[in-house]
């Protein structure tokens, strides 16, 4: 069985010999934005919001492992949600009252889209980093706004249809 799924659960050939994640893997995904971090901002005082699931847990828990020994000091605060939650609003204000200048956003696009926003909204200006698949131009930052989405630092591995960055691109006009 082939998944399209970076989670480290499905990467697990001694338990899961049949199966193949077909995308990037969040652990070195993580694993690159911690490194990020650690050049760009040493000091930082770093916030997680996760989906409470293994999406968000393999993101976490990379997290705090990447950064070794400063996890303890530099992650201050953590606050997840569940795919059935109506917004991530709460989860923002309360990750700002921590005083927090990084925030690692580990949301699928609808809450990594509505976090954004909300980052906006209570004029927050953490550096805000965000994972595939939220890096989406067109399921993420257009409807947080693109101007509410500037400085918004993610990776991204596909040349996405919406993204005007791909516009003349021969492989992406044959898609469409």
């Amino acid at each position: 069985m082939f998944l399209f799924s970076a989670t480290s659960r499905f990467r697990d050939p001694q338990n899961y010999r049949w199966t193949i994640g077909g995308d990037l893997g969040f652990v070195s995904e993580t694993r690159g934005f911690a490194k990020f971090i650690l050049n760009q901002k040493p000091d930082a005082k770093i916030v997680v919001l996760y989906r409470n699931d293994y999406y968000g847990k393999d993101h976490l828990n990379t997290l705090k492992t990447a950064l070794g020994d400063k996890a303890k000091t530099m992650v201050v605060a953590e606050a997840s949600y569940e795919a059935t939650d109506p917004t991530v609003d709460s989860q923002i204000i309360a990750l700002k009252v921590s005083g927090a200048d990084t925030l690692l956003d580990v949301a699928l696009p609808k809450f990594a889209a509505q976090a954004i926003r909300k980052v906006y909204d209570v004029d927050w200006h953490p550096l805000h980093i965000v994972p595939y698949p939220a890096s989406s131009i067109p399921l993420v930052m257009q409807p947080a706004g693109l101007d509410h989405s500037v400085g918004v630092i993610t990776a991204e591995f596909v040349k996405e249809l919406g993204d005007t960055a791909w516009q003349d691109d021969a492989e992406v006009r044959a898609r469409r």
